[in-house]
């Protein structure tokens, strides 16, 4: 079999106008037997560290936030918690002020099953530090927040009676 060539593109390469005057296959790019592969080599990270301008930080971390937030809801949805967790950290370390942070974290804590009577206080913490950081912000989520924080009560009050019923149980 043989290997394919590695190939690499430079974007001055391409007429623009040629490729977009028609649909026909003959206009389409197909690269027959060869893939476009990228390596570590091939790619820069820039981690922000060339931004001198304050509103260019800024507007990086607030990228940075909502992808980790939108992470975390994915995780969130499929049950993988610690993952959850872990892009919610991530988009703390970069502003600790945002009441989406708390919100994620407290549904994160309340919706896993698992959650101890600890991580379930921890959630009612978060959200209720979410309801006071959200009325500095321009968007308005206090309904939402205000519905997961009753949510948490109902689970907090079903988790206490659970271990009632235990400590009777042993009586």
């Amino acid at each position: 079999m043989k290997t394919p060539k590695k190939k690499t593109f430079d974007l001055a390469d391409f007429d623009y106008e040629d490729t977009r005057q028609t649909n026909s296959p003959e206009n389409n790019l197909e690269i027959e037997n060869e893939f476009l592969n990228f390596t570590d080599e091939d790619v820069i990270l820039h981690d922000g560290e060339e931004l001198n301008d304050n509103k260019d930080r800024s507007l990086r971390n607030s990228m940075l936030i909502l992808i980790f937030l939108n992470m975390s809801v994915a995780f969130l949805r499929e049950g993988n918690f610690k993952e959850a967790f872990e892009s919610i950290e991530d988009a703390k370390k970069l502003n600790e002020r945002n009441s989406m942070i708390y919100f994620r974290r407290s549904q994160a804590n309340a919706y896993n099953l698992g959650s101890s009577m600890s991580k379930l206080k921890q959630a009612k913490e978060d959200i209720e530090k979410a309801i006071y950081l959200n009325q500095f912000e321009e968007k308005n989520e206090q309904k939402i927040y205000v519905e997961e924080a009753n949510f948490i009560q109902s689970r907090l009050k079903s988790q206490k009676e659970k271990i009632k019923n235990v400590f009777e149980g042993i009586k």
